[in-house]
C-alpha cells in the first residue's frame, strides 16, 4: 500500500480564505457537503466498480464554466481509479479537459468517481476539486475513501458517545488549538460474541505532523514507539470497557495527524474492526489582514512563472514557500521589503494543485491555492 502525505495545507486553507463558493456538492447518502468533508464509500474486494456519484450545483447569480482536478493521497497497489466529467478519463488524467457550463441554479449529476480495488483490500482516498474555470480561487473540495473489506461478521463494537456505535473503518476527528497540551478520543469496545475474548490493539500511522507525538492505552498506556498493544483485555460476553484511550500531543505544531486503530480477537486475528481519528491542530486565530494587504497571484492558473503580489504592513524574518498536494515543499523564497513582487519560476513544475504560504516573524499570515497547468 502506498501511504503518502495529507496535505494539512487544505485544512489550513479553509481557515483563512474568504472567497465565497459558488458550487454545492451533494450526495444522494449524505445530503449537501461541506467544504473538504470525507465520504467513504464502502464494498468488497471482489466488486468490480465502486462509485462516487456526487451532484454539482451552481448556487451564484453567474453562469460557470466548471473543471474538476483529481488529487491522489493514498492508493492501494495494482487498484486503479479515473472520473467521469463531461467524458471519462484515462487513470492518467488528473484534471478534466473540458468543462462543464452550469447556468446560475443549475445542477448536475454528471459527475463519477470510479474506482477498481482489482480484489485489493485497504482503503484508497482520493480528492476532487470543483472549480470556476476563469477563477480557480472559487472552489470546493469532497475526499473520498473508497474502502474494501473482507465481508465478515465482527463481533467486536466501537462507539464513542458522540457518535454511538462506529462502522469499520469510520473516520472521526478531534479538534483543538495550540493551547492545549494534549488531545483524547475515547472510544468504547463491546465483546457481542457468546465467548470470552482477549482483545489486542494495533496501531497504524498515516500522517503525521513532524514534531508532535501520538500514543494509545489500552489496559496500560504505551510509548509512541509502540504499534501493538503487549498485553490483552478481556471481555465477557456482551462486556464493555472504557480502557481505550488514543492521546495525540501537538507539541506546539499545527496541522492534521491521521492514525488508525485496529481491535482484534487474539485468537481470531480475522475477527477485527478499525476506526481512524483525525487529530486536527490550528491556531486560535489568523489573523491575516493584521499582516499582509494586496495579496495577489497571477496568472492563475500559472505555466512558466507566477508573480506574487504583496505588502505586507510589517516585515521582519519573512518568507514564503509553495508546498504541493503532498505537503512536499517545492519553493521557498525570503521576502524583501523593498520589493512588492516576487516572481516564482514555475517551468519545473508538474501541473497540479499547489499553496503559496507567506510567513512574518514565525507566524503563517496568509495562505492560499494556485493551479499548474502547461
Amino acid at each position: 500500500m502506498k501511504f503518502l502525505l495529507t496535505n494539512l495545507f487544505i485544512i489550513l486553507i479553509t481557515t483563512v480564505a474568504t472567497v465565497a463558493q459558488s458550487l454545492q456538492l451533494s450526495t444522494e447518502n449524505d445530503g449537501v457537503l461541506e467544504d473538504g468533508q470525507v465520504i467513504t464509500i464502502n464494498a468488497t474486494p471482489d466488486t468490480d466498480l465502486m462509485q462516487a456519484l456526487i451532484d454539482v450545483e451552481n448556487i451564484s447569480d453567474k453562469s460557470i464554466d466548471v473543471e474538476v482536478s483529481r488529487v491522489v493521497h493514498e492508493e492501494l497497489d495494482e487498484s486503479s481509479n479515473y472520473f467521469c466529467w463531461g467524458t471519462c478519463y484515462s487513470p492518467s488524467v488528473d484534471t478534466s479537459l473540458v468543462n462543464i457550463s452550469l447556468d446560475p441554479g443549475e445542477m448536475t449529476s454528471e459527475f463519477y468517481g470510479d474506482y477498481e480495488p482489482h480484489g485489493n483490500v485497504g482503503t484508497t482516498r482520493i480528492s476532487y476539486f470543483f472549480y470556476d474555470e476563469s477563477n480557480h480561487d472559487d472552489v470546493v473540495e469532497v475526499e473520498v475513501h473508497f474502502v474494501t473489506q473482507v465481508d465478515n461478521s465482527s463481533s467486536i463494537t466501537l462507539s464513542t458517545e458522540e457518535h454511538g456505535e462506529l462502522e469499520h473503518e469510520q473516520i472521526i476527528t478531534v479538534e483543538g488549538t495550540l493551547e492545549e497540551e494534549i488531545l483524547i478520543a475515547y472510544i468504547d469496545v463491546r465483546n457481542d460474541d457468546d465467548l470470552p475474548m482477549d482483545v489486542l490493539v494495533r496501531r497504524v500511522e498515516h500522517d503525521t505532523v513532524p514534531g508532535s507525538i501520538n500514543y494509545f492505552c489500552w489496559g496500560t498506556c504505551y510509548s509512541n514507539s509502540v504499534d501493538t498493544s503487549l498485553m490483552t483485555v478481556t471481555l465477557e460476553p456482551g462486556e464493555t470497557t472504557d480502557e481505550f484511550s488514543c492521546d495525540y500531543e501537538p507539541q506546539g505544531n499545527e496541522g492534521t495527524t491521521t492514525v488508525s486503530y485496529y481491535f482484534y480477537d487474539e485468537r481470531n486475528p480475522d475477527n477485527e474492526i478499525g476506526i481512524t481519528v483525525k487529530f486536527v491542530v490550528e491556531s486560535s486565530a489568523i489573523e491575516e489582514q493584521a499582516f499582509v494587504s494586496g495579496l495577489s497571484a497571477y496568472p492563475n492558473p500559472a505555466s512558466e512563472q507566477l508573480n506574487l503580489s504583496f505588502k505586507l504592513k510589517e516585515l521582519d524574518d519573512a518568507y514564503v514557500t509553495v508546498h504541493n498536494m503532498l505537503g512536499a515543499v517545492v519553493y521557498q523564497e525570503r521576502l524583501d521589503k523593498h520589493d512588492n513582487l516576487l516572481q516564482i519560476n514555475t517551468s519545473g513544475f508538474q501541473n497540479g494543485v499547489y499553496f503559496y504560504t507567506i510567513h512574518n516573524n514565525n507566524r503563517m499570515v496568509a495562505s492560499e491555492k494556485f493551479i499548474i497547468s502547461h
